[in-house]
Formats: structure tokens, sequence, C-alpha cells
């Protein structure tokens, strides 16, 4: 009986020992999990911050308020503290009076990234504004230092015109346009030339010295003042600078009523003989559009190729001419294979040019002027091709638009001839320039020549 009583106290005490085992395995387990969930809410909650962090930095300025200031603004000057990374900073910095800037800097994380000092550093300034990107938060710091020295008044110049007033107008401005006589030493100087109607500009010389102006312009930097010397002079008769007697002589109409820029700088006769392809880049943007709207439609029946040529582009249907595209003037023209006369009193106001010998195919010349003559325009088109016997096809449409470049590029694209003759009454004749014929006169058909 003893035996199974101790027995049984044995099995308590062990099954206790158990229990209490058990109870003490539970709790670190139930700590381990309490530590693991704590380690997954955290990452989960810094990854959250990763992803829904803005790209957003901080840039603070740091300065003496006494000594000056600065002022955080964006590209469209804008005053904050609080920039997208990748984001333009101007940093506009003020001296107070008595004191000047001896340095800026940009520093990252306490690293300095960037740097600029007041006589010569890392970086630049202009007028007082230093900017950077933003790839972080930031801080940009100004110096200040006393002035002990007055700061040397900037040097002013006056220029002096010797000019009488005659034939035209001389404007002085400064590289923003602003109109005057006095300039600062470094600041841009343009002087503007204008001759009155009938004179031309005789001379121009910059300290005695002959320049040469950019459409009218001579531009340079000031560092002294100078001596502008311009003459205006009546252009001569006109007699005295007509072309030579072979060249006025040609028959009329043999031509395509080609037409030449003439000007006379005092010395010479300068022509332009300008390509259909630069008169069409010279045109207004609304007639542009018109040339690619009837160039498309053109283009939308079927075997018609177009080819551009010196004075003209054609379009042509197999062998036969269906219409030409040329620029009288300013005016954008349509010719067709169609008899003039049959649009008598119609309101097709076409022009009768049977009369000139290289359009003899096309005799039919019709002026775009608005959208309603665009319309019309069409419509005859449509009849050519009717005529024709073509039909449309599926075509993509395309813009044949080309931006408007000055005469000066297009002589550099050889794309405008310029020809240069002495004036007869000098004594001296003949052909003194003549730039590089145009690389597509090789690719004229025999109906532009």
């Amino acid at each position: 009986m003893t035996a199974l009583m101790n027995n049984a106290l044995l099995a308590i005490e062990i099954s206790q020992t158990s229990l209490i085992v058990l109870m003490a395995v539970l709790i670190v387990l139930i700590i381990l999990l309490a530590v693991l969930a704590t380690i997954f809410i955290l990452g989960v909650k810094r990854r959250s911050e990763v992803i829904t962090q803005p790209d957003i930095a901080t840039v603070v300025a740091v300065v003496d308020n006494a000594a000056g200031k600065i002022v955080l603004k964006d590209e469209n000057d804008m005053e904050k503290s609080l920039f997208k990374l990748g984001e333009t900073v101007k940093v506009v910095v003020n001296a107070n009076d008595g004191y000047i800037l001896s340095n800026i800097s940009v520093e990252v994380n306490e690293n300095v990234v960037a740097r600029f000092k007041s006589e010569s550093g890392e970086k630049m300034i202009f007028d007082g504004v230093y900017e950077f990107i933003v790839a972080a938060n930031t801080v940009v710091k100004a110096e200040f230092q006393a002035q002990t020295e007055p700061m040397p008044e900037p040097e002013v110049f006056t220029f002096d015109e010797r000019f009488n007033g005659v034939g035209g107008k001389v404007v002085l401005t400064n590289a923003a346009g602003e109109e005057k006589n006095q300039f600062v030493a470094g600041e841009t100087v343009r002087i503007s030339t204008f001759a009155d109607e009938g004179y031309y500009l005789a001379r121009f010389a910059i300290d005695d010295e002959e320049r040469e102006l950019v459409e009218g312009v001579y531009e340079f930097v000031v560092t002294a003042a100078v001596k502008i010397d311009v003459e205006f002079l009546p252009i001569p008769a006109v007699e005295e600078v007509t072309a030579e007697p072979e060249i006025a002589a040609t028959n009329a109409v043999d031509e395509d009523e080609e037409e030449e820029e003439v000007m006379f700088d005092g010395h010479n006769v300068i022509r332009f003989n300008k390509s259909f392809t630069a008169k069409l880049i010279q045109i207004d943007d609304v007639s542009n559009a018109w040339y690619t709207e009837l160039k498309n439609e053109l283009l939308s029946y079927k075997k018609v190729k177009d080819r551009m040529s010196w004075k003209r582009e054609s379009y042509r249907f197999g062998k036969v001419c269906v219409a030409r595209f040329v620029i009288r003037g300013k005016t954008l023209c349509i010719q067709l294979p169609l008899d003039p006369t049959q649009f008598e009193d119609t309101k097709y106001k076409v022009e009768d040019i049977s009369h000139i010998i290289s359009s003899a195919d096309t005799p039919c010349l019709y002026r775009i002027k608005n959208e309603r003559r665009l319309n019309y325009a069409k419509d005859l088109i449509a009849q050519v091709m009717e005529n024709m016997g073509t039909t449309r096809i599926e075509r993509e449409w395309v813009d044949y638009y080309q931006p408007y470049d000055t005469t000066l590029n297009l002589i550099e694209r050889q794309l405008v001839k310029k020809t240069v003759k002495f004036n007869g009454k000098t004594g001296f004749g003949g052909i003194v320039e003549k730039l590089t014929e145009d690389p597509t006169k090789a690719q004229n058909n025999s109906d532009d020549k």
C-alpha cells in the first residue's frame, strides 16, 4: 500500500514538472512569435514608407541675415523650400549694405557638393543667381564679408555717332532691346541700320574700320568708347544698274516669269536667284499649309509622281504633266493642263499663260489666295484627273511643311544663287562672284530649261 502511494506521488510530481516545462515552452514560443510579428510589422511599415515616400527634397538656406540674404526659387521664380528631385533650384543672393558675398556652398549630408566664390571657384554665378539641380535634402550656405573698400563704379562709355541723319536711321540697343547711347563695360551692343526708301547704306565703320553687318545688324561687346561712322546715299538712277544688254534683251515669252531679287550696295548689283524650294521655305505659313494640302491631293491619284526642279515642282501621270507648282511673288500658284477659255465668266478665276513657251502644256494658272480658292483648286485637279482616266488610291497623309529660313542660310544650303556684278559706271564688268550651282540642277527636266 505504501509503495502504491509512493508511486502515485511520484507520478503527480512528474506530471507537474512536465506541465511546468510545457508551459515554459509555450511562453517561449509566444515570445518568439511576438518578436517575429514585431519584426514583420516593422519591415512592412519600412517598405511602405520607402514605397510611398514622395520624391521631394528640402532645401534650407543658412545665412547671417545681418550680412545678406538668400532666396530659393524654382524655374518659375516661385519662392519655396520643398523641391521635386531633379528640379532646378535658383539661389538668389543679395548682400546688405557694407557687405559683399565671399562664398556659397551646397551641402548634402554635410558634404560639400558644389562651391562658388565671388572671385573664383568651381561654379559661376550669373546676375546674382546660382543654379543647381536638387538630388537630396540640401543645405545652401552663404558667407559674406565686410566691405573694407568702396566697390568701384562700372565704367560707362558714350558712343560718338558720326552720322548726319540723312537717308536712314541708326539705332543702338543692348541685348534686351533697350535703346540707349551709354553702355557699361562688358555689355552687349547691337547697332541696327535702316535705310530710307531710295537710299542705301554706303558706309558703316567702327573706329574708322569698315565692318560687315549681318542682316542690317552689327553686334559686339563694349570694352571702350567707339566712334560709329554711318553714311546713307541715294540709290543711283535705274539705268546705271540695269543688267547687261544681252540679258535685258532676253525674250520674256521664253521665261517662266523668272523672278530675281536685286539690290544695289553702292558699288555692285547683287542678284538672288531663288529656287522653288527656297521660295516655298520663305512663303507664309498659311500658303505653306495650302501647298501641303494640294500636294497630298495630287499624290492621292494613282500613278501620279512628283519631281522637284529649280524653278518649280511638276507632277506627271506617265509622260503627261498634270500639274505644276510655282510661286509668283509671295503667292502659291498651280498650273494645270486645262483650256483657260472654258472658265471665262465662271467662279474659277484662272489665267491664260499659254504664251509662255515652257508652260505651254499647262496653260491654265490658278493663284491660291484663300480657303475658297484652295477648294476650287481641288475641283480643277479632279477635272484633270478625270480627263486622264486615273482614280484615287489609299495613301497616308504627309506634312510637307518646311520652316522659314533666312536668305543667307539658303545661300549656304545652295538653294539660292547669289551673283554679284560690278556697276558698269566703275569701269569694270562681268561676274565677280558666283556660288556653286544648286545640286538639284542636274536633275532638272527639259521643261525647266
